[in-house]
């Protein structure tokens, strides 16, 4: 008797769990040393819905950076870049909050991938990250005091 309640404990503690809105802290470490985090696991259609609006940011500074077309300002094409830079540092920490959600793990690699790259663009052209792009301070990962 005392078996089936411990077990009939555990599968309501667990039933609970997993309906409850799940908010846990978590120390990260990526591109730099950033502060202790609230994160919010999300559901695979909020997760959807994010990256979409990310997907979305990064679309928008294609006619600006990519297309044929391009603007040659240089002030826009930064303001752009930075746009950027954000928006794949807002896909790679919402993809690591939610690693275990359907195309997490691929967007996070691919986030990760491009900033990486950015990073060592900008190091190789002797620009440095300092001061070329302001970024919010409740971003995830600084791109500016990274490494």
């Amino acid at each position: 008797m005392t078996l089936k309640f411990a077990l009939l404990s555990c599968l309501i503690l667990n039933a609970t769990i997993a309906s409850a809105d799940i908010r846990i802290s978590v120390d990260r470490k990526v591109h730099s040393e950033t502060p202790l985090q609230q994160v919010t696991l999300l559901t695979q259609e909020q997760y959807d819905q994010q990256i979409e609006q990310y997907i979305a940011q990064v679309n928008e500074t294609k006619k600006i950076l990519d297309g044929p077309e391009a603007e040659t300002d240089a002030t826009l094409q930064k303001k752009a870049l930075c746009q950027r830079i954000q928006a794949y540092e807002g896909i790679y920490a919402l993809s690591e909050q939610n690693n275990t959600l359907k195309n997490a793990a691929m967007m996070q690699y691919v986030a990760k991938a491009f900033l990486d790259r950015q990073q060592q663009s900008l190091k190789s052209s002797g620009m440095g990250e300092k001061g070329f792009c302001v970024v919010k301070q409740d971003q995830p990962h600084n791109f500016v005091n990274s490494q």
